[in-house]
C-alpha cells in the first residue's frame, strides 16, 4: 500500500475515533437542565462519579504536604494541562494536577496525583483585565487514560456553538455561594452562552474575540472556579471544551468570562510541542 494512502486512512481512522472527549462512565445530562435545586459553580448538582474524566484540579502542598485544593484544569494530552494563568504561582515543587479526582477532600484510589514540570502562561495575560488568562501544564509524568482518566478534546472552530444560543456544561469544586465552602464532590451544572453585551454591561469592560460570555444569576461560577472548562458534546457523543474560566465575581452573581479555546489553538499547538491539537467537531 503506497504511503500517502496509509496516512490518509490514519488521518481517517483518527477523525472517525478522536482520542480524547470519550468517557467510559457517561454523565448524568438531564439532571440540572431544569428547575434549580437548592443544592449549589451555584445552583449546581453532584455529578455522576467520575464521568467527567478529563476534569482535574490544581492543588498545592501546605508545610503539612497536604496538597490544598486552588482551581480547576482540564486533561488535554500525555503530560498536558490546561487552566488559568491566575492559578499557579510560587515555587512549582509544591503543585501538583489530581486526575482522576471526585471528592476534593480525600484521596482515591483512581486519582492520579501527577508534579508539575513546566507551565506556560499566555504572552499576552494581563493580570489585572485577565485577558488571556490561560496557561498550559506540563506534568512530570504521563496521565494514564483509563476509566477515570482522558483528555478532552479542543474545537478547531466554534462560532456555530457559540452564535447559536445554545447552553454548555460546566463542572468543578467551587463554592455554592459567597463566601462558602468548597464542595466536597464534583458538581455540574448547564449555563447559557451570553452575548458580549451582558458581560460588558456587567463588567463594564470590553469582551475580546478570546473570550465568551457564559451564566448569569441562579447559575454561574463563583470562587475556587478558575479554569473550570466550558463544554459542548457534539452529534457524534465527543466532549469539546471551548472555554476555560478566566473571571469570576466574587459575589456569584454575575456572568464568568471565559477564555475562548479555539482562538488559542495555534499557540496550544506550538507551546506543546505538537502534542496537544485541535480538531474539527463531529
Amino acid at each position: 500500500m503506497q504511503p500517502l494512502l496509509l496516512l490518509a486512512l490514519a488521518s481517517t481512522v483518527i477523525a472517525l475515533h478522536p482520542p480524547c472527549g470519550v468517557g467510559s462512565i457517561k454523565p448524568d445530562l438531564l439532571s440540572g437542565m431544569g428547575i434549580v435545586t437548592s443544592e449549589g459553580i451555584t445552583n449546581c448538582i453532584k455529578s455522576v462519579e467520575h464521568a467527567w474524566p478529563w476534569t482535574a484540579g490544581v492543588c498545592q502542598n501546605d508545610w503539612l504536604s497536604n496538597c490544598i485544593f486552588k482551581c480547576v484544569a482540564t486533561v488535554i494530552g500525555e503530560r498536558w494541562a490546561l487552566t488559568t494563568a491566575s492559578c499557579l504561582s510560587g515555587n512549582l515543587k509544591d503543585w501538583h494536577v489530581r486526575a482522576g479526582m471526585f471528592h476534593e477532600n480525600k484521596k482515591e484510589g483512581e486519582e492520579q496525583r501527577l508534579a508539575i514540570k513546566a507551565i506556560y502562561q499566555h504572552p499576552s495575560y494581563s493580570p489585572s483585565s485577565k485577558l488571556d488568562n490561560i496557561l498550559l501544564i506540563e506534568t512530570k509524568d504521563e496521565f494514564k487514560f483509563n476509566d477515570y482518566v482522558q483528555p478532552i478534546c479542543l474545537p478547531e472552530e466554534d462560532d456555530d456553538v457559540l452564535s447559536s444560543n445554545l447552553k454548555g456544561w460546566v463542572t468543578g469544586w467551587g463554592y455554592q455561594k459567597e463566601k462558602g465552602e468548597i464542595n466536597k464532590s464534583m458538581e455540574q451544572a448547564l449555563i447559557e452562552f451570553d452575548d458580549d453585551e451582558v458581560c460588558e454591561r456587567t463588567w463594564s469592560r470590553k469582551i475580546y474575540d478570546s473570550e465568551v460570555c457564559a451564566g448569569e444569576g441562579d447559575k454561574t461560577l463563583c470562587g475556587y472556579d478558575e479554569g473550570v472548562p466550558l463544554m459542548v458534546q457534539s452529534p457524534n457523543g465527543t466532549w469539546f471544551q471551548h472555554g476555560s474560566a478566566a473571571m469570576i465575581d466574587g459575589e456569584c452573581r454575575l456572568p464568568a468570562i471565559f477564555s475562548k479555546i479555539s482562538y488559542f489553538c495555534n499557540w496550544i499547538f506550538t507551546t506543546t510541542n505538537e502534542d496537544v491539537h485541535c480538531i474539527k467537531r463531529m
